[in-house]
């Protein structure tokens, strides 16, 4: 079996001069993003709540010769997001992409979900978007 090899961003698209927000950026597809848009050369603040694997995903991404910040912010905390926004401006001079990939599902049946679990999923996955997207 042969491995795919994938076209570098930079081939397809520049995002040079960009700037992106990227939230659950830190792992998965959230971070895959990440890399695509740095990769095409934008400048990419990671938003997550993971400190640590938010701050390891920046440094990956800056190891490539990447431009990438991190801020840890949970989205469904509407002040932390305004905050999370400020700082992605302070660092960057303004915010030309966004990407709200943050999103949550307990790993529990939905018949064994609580409704303060149905509400976090709310929270993070439909107002966080809502949120960050107004900011």
């Amino acid at each position: 079996m042969t491995s795919k090899k994938f076209t570098p961003a930079s081939e397809l698209i520049s995002l040079n001069q960009k700037r992106a927000i990227v939230t659950g950026g830190a792992i998965g597809i959230g971070f895959a993003i990440s890399y695509r848009l740095a990769e095409a050369g934008a400048a990419v603040v990671i938003v997550d709540t993971n400190h640590e694997k938010a701050q390891e995903a920046s440094q990956k991404l800056k190891s490539y010769g990447y431009q990438a910040f991190f801020v840890q912010c949970d989205v469904s905390k509407e002040g932390k997001v305004q905050d999370m926004v400020n700082t992605a401006v302070e660092k960057m001079g303004g915010i030309d992409i966004l990407v709200n990939n943050a999103g949550i599902y307990p790993s529990i049946p939905l018949t064994q979900m609580t409704g303060g679990d149905f509400e976090q999923v709310i929270s993070v996955n439909l107002k966080g978007a809502f949120s960050v997207a107004v900011k």
